[in-house]
């Protein structure tokens, strides 16, 4: 018998993997990838919440810039009738809005106006770019709709309690990257807002008493008394000519 063969096909026979074995080894790496998706997943969800808050700093130093060359005046949103119109950009046919910021070059890029967390496709970015890249109303739609809600605080009346920056209390809320629908709610995990401050302060607020106001509602689109709810929740205080 030729001992260097059988040697040489014991250890061959040694280092094969059995069915046992193989399924062993996937089912390892199946438990491992279940543990870890979850730990990934999340930390892109807090990279995105990261980003937005990065946006809305930006958002908020051009609206300051803008400011200083306006008397002290932000960019107004549009008619305080609903809440929605507070995150609208642009609207045909009307000059003022958040967009301003872009349209006189305080921002450069409107990406800027869009928070990554997103998935509702009227409110990512995507949507009103045209084939040439350059960002504009879509066919047949009226309104360049961003993820923030801009100067969302009014009084009983509903007109804006706040449009002089150089007026405004350091913690006044200026912008909150969601918008007036639980369904188009940036962050639901977290059951939190980052939330720009007139002091230019950008903070995730995870706030329970303001997200369940939220939630309560479901879609805000006409009810400011509900949205006020929400701000005066996350500011810990209700504003004068507030009756809630």
């Amino acid at each position: 018998m030729n001992t260097t063969t059988h040697q040489t096909r014991t250890l061959g026979q040694r280092h094969a993997f059995t069915l046992i074995e193989l399924l062993v080894v996937i089912s390892i790496i199946a438990l491992l990838i279940s543990i870890l998706l979850p730990a990934l997943s999340s930390t892109r969800r807090s990279a995105r919440r990261v980003q937005c808050a990065t946006a809305l700093n930006q958002v908020g130093t051009a609206a300051a810039s803008y400011a200083a060359d306006h008397k002290g005046l932000i960019p107004e949103p549009f008619d305080t009738n609903y809440p929605y119109e507070a995150r609208m950009a642009l609207r045909s046919g009307d000059g003022r809005g958040i967009g301003e910021l872009y349209g006189k070059d305080y921002i450069q890029t409107p990406e800027i106006f869009y928070c990554p967390s997103q998935t509702d496709e009227k409110m990512q970015f995507g949507y009103y770019t045209s084939a040439d890249g350059s960002w504009g109303y879509p066919a047949g739609d009226w309104a360049l709709r961003i993820t923030y809600m801009w100067n969302p605080n009014v009084d009983t009346n509903r007109d804006l309690l706040f449009k002089r920056l150089d007026q405004m209390k350091p913690d006044t809320l200026l912008a909150l990257d969601t918008v007036e629908q639980l369904a188009r709610a940036a962050h639901p995990d977290a059951r939190g807002f980052n939330v720009l401050r007139a002091d230019n302060s950008v903070k995730f607020e995870a706030k329970e008493e303001a997200w369940s106001q939220f939630i309560s509602a479901g879609v805000v689109d006409n009810n400011w008394t509900v949205w006020n709810g929400v701000v005066d929740r996350l500011l810990g205080e209700f504003p004068e000519g507030r009756n809630n």
